[in-house]
């Protein structure tokens, strides 16, 4: 294997496939669809370099040299329209349109300047600077503005570092088209990717990235099995309700050696929920929900705070975490007052408010129903979609013409100031809690 399709075409290759695995690690961690995108763009990349292997290792063909061009238009077009979904569904725009036709056009250019007597001689210099990857580059170099400024938006250092190794992979591929003093001191000016440089840069920057989301995933992302409790911030005192109905007031109880989940939400104004002992600490905010999770080690009672300021009692919103033995923590469970669970706090409410009158299946139905739908995609008029999770429940009670299901009418009244965040909690408990149910035949989706 000669040495220029080591450095051309077998390492980039293989720091491309890294990349794509890496990205395909991301989108199904977080589901992302900007994380797709790049998913996707990686792939064509790296069949790119398949399909340059392919002309080093065959007669050199036009055709497979114009897919290999193809290719790499896809992997910019796909880094391009992932800008756009970190804020907006998918659609086609002008801009993407525009793209693909400038780069298919330059792929063609690039083709007949290989033309040599009506042969295709792939290793030949040219001398002209309108060449595809010139343009690749500029679109790449407008990528990484655009997350360098989401990164400054978000205070995030792993963006910053996407948009910094993305600048560079641009400048690098853009440089190697002309012939100048930098890229000849870097090897061979007329290889576009100055050999494995910019991609093995990229590469680096790449598992960096990786490695700080699967940090980030694990910090935010409760085990499988975790067990849930709702808390109410309001002022000036933290409410807890656990699964089985037990209540309490700035206290909460929970066994060791078992994930916690907490879905919280505030009835009021910004708080912020701190345990300092376990490391952890999220923002409750009115109008949203918010979790987070953390496993008790030891048992003992540890200090909670409020970390937001909330009025002029903030100071006095303080409680207690009393992290128990497992068995100790049953035997609590079992010696408090008998009250209803979220899930049967939920039933009732739901019937109590007349829902289940609009959502049934059946001919009397004018709403979706609600089983077997949690946590899948809803289909919204205009064709956009959404996740049916915690916030789009809530959003649908107290907001229901916000987001309007596809099939229906947006008939169903606001029940905003009508139920409390509590009570929020509970009816949303309760729509969980059909999610394993199965759909009745016929049945829509979940919305208004």
């Amino acid at each position: 294997m000669s040495t220029v399709v080591i450095t051309m075409v077998v390492i980039p290759g293989a720091v491309a496939l890294l990349v794509f695995l890496l990205f395909t690690y991301l989108f199904e961690q977080s589901r992302k669809p900007y994380f797709r995108a790049w998913q996707l763009g990686w792939a064509a990349y790296v069949l790119h370099y398949a399909a340059d292997a392919w002309n080093y290792y065959h007669t050199p063909s036009a055709i497979v040299f114009f897919i290999s061009l193809l290719l790499m238009v896809v992997m910019a077009l796909c880094i391009f329209v992932s800008t756009r979904l970190m804020r907006e569904p998918f659609h086609i725009i002008s801009y993407d349109v525009a793209i693909a036709g400038a780069g298919v056009a330059l792929a063609l250019w690039n083709v007949h300047l290989h033309m040599v007597d009506g042969v295709f001689q792939q290793n030949i210099t040219l001398q002209t600077p309108f060449r595809l990857e010139a343009g690749l580059a500029l679109v790449l170099l407008y990528c990484s503005g655009h997350y360098y400024l989401y990164a400054h938006r978000k205070n995030s250092l792993a963006f910053q570092l996407l948009a910094v190794a993305l600048a560079l992979w641009a400048v690098l591929m853009g440089l190697g088209q002309f012939r100048n003093p930098f890229v000849e001191l870097l090897g061979d000016a007329q290889h576009f990717s100055l050999g494995p440089i910019p991609q093995m840069l990229l590469g680096i920057a790449m598992v960096m990235f990786a490695w700080g989301a699967k940090v980030f995933f694990d910090l935010y992302r409760p085990p499988a099995g975790a067990m849930e409790i709702f808390v109410v911030g309001k002022q000036w005192m933290w409410k807890a309700q656990h699964a089985d109905g037990q209540r309490e007031i700035n206290e909460l109880h929970v066994p060791i050696g078992r994930p916690v989940k907490l879905i919280m939400g505030s009835e009021d104004v910004i708080h912020s929920y701190y345990i300092p002992a376990f490391r952890v600490k999220a923002d409750v905010i009115p109008g949203r929900y918010n979790s987070l999770w953390f496993t008790a080690t030891k048992p003992g009672r540890y200090h909670l705070f409020c970390a937001e300021y909330c009025g002029t009692k903030h100071s006095g919103m303080i409680g207690w975490i009393t992290a128990m033995e497992p068995a100790d923590y049953q035997a609590w469970l079992a010696g408090g007052p008998a009250t209803a669970s979220p899930v049967a706090a939920g039933e009732k409410l739901f019937n109590d408010l007349a829902c289940n009158t609009c959502h049934q299946s059946g001919p009397q139905g004018r709403a979706p129903v609600l089983a077997g739908l949690f946590g899948k995609q809803v289909e919204l008029q205009g064709g956009a979609t959404v996740v049916m999770d915690e916030s789009y429940i809530r959003e649908s009670i107290v907001n229901p013409q916000a987001k309007v299901v596809q099939g229906y009418q947006p008939i169903m009244p606001t029940f905003q100031g009508l139920v409390t965040e509590e009570q929020l909690l509970q009816l949303i408990a309760y729509v969980r809690s059909l999610g394993s149910q199965a759909v009745a035949p016929g049945a829509g989706q979940p919305g208004s």
